[in-house]
């Protein structure tokens, strides 16, 4: 039995009509900008490393944002697009060093103390706003 290619056309125009509402019932979750800049102990900006922001909401849903520590010591978020930054409310943080190696494989340069790469143990708690959010995240040596 051979489809007309109007009667093909008109199913799939239905089919298409019914399930686009179905594709966006999501409500996006608003992301807020979060820039910042990672201090050592000794005042000089981290050389480097990754960052990572994530929710403490009482629901028990976690999201997670994270950036790459620039040579600066600088730092910009991403949740779910690049630099879209972190959900609104409050954030416990943990940082990561940074990874150098020459091809056989990367070992980590310990700048930042143990106690900054758990969130349990780090101490870094930032709320983050809507609009811009700029944090100065100064480490202490212990």
């Amino acid at each position: 039995m051979k489809t007309s290619t109007p009667r093909l056309a008109l199913c799939i125009g239905m089919v298409a009509l019914v399930l686009m509402p179905l594709a966006g019932c999501e409500t996006p979750v608003a992301t807020h900008p979060v820039t910042g800049t990672v201090m050592l102990a000794n005042g000089s900006p981290a050389g480097g490393g990754i960052i990572k922001f994530r929710t403490t909401s009482e629901d028990g849903e976690i999201v997670k944002a994270h950036g790459q520590i620039q040579s600066d010591g600088s730092f910009r978020l991403t949740t779910f697009q690049d630099g879209d930054g972190a959900l609104e409310g409050d954030h416990e943080v943990i940082l990561f060093s940074p990874a150098t190696g020459d091809g056989g494989g990367a070992v980590a340069v310990p700048n930042f103390p143990n106690r900054y790469r758990k969130y349990e143990t780090s101490g870094l708690k930032f709320h983050v706003s809507p609009g811009e959010n700029d944090f100065v995240i100064q480490l202490e040596t212990r």
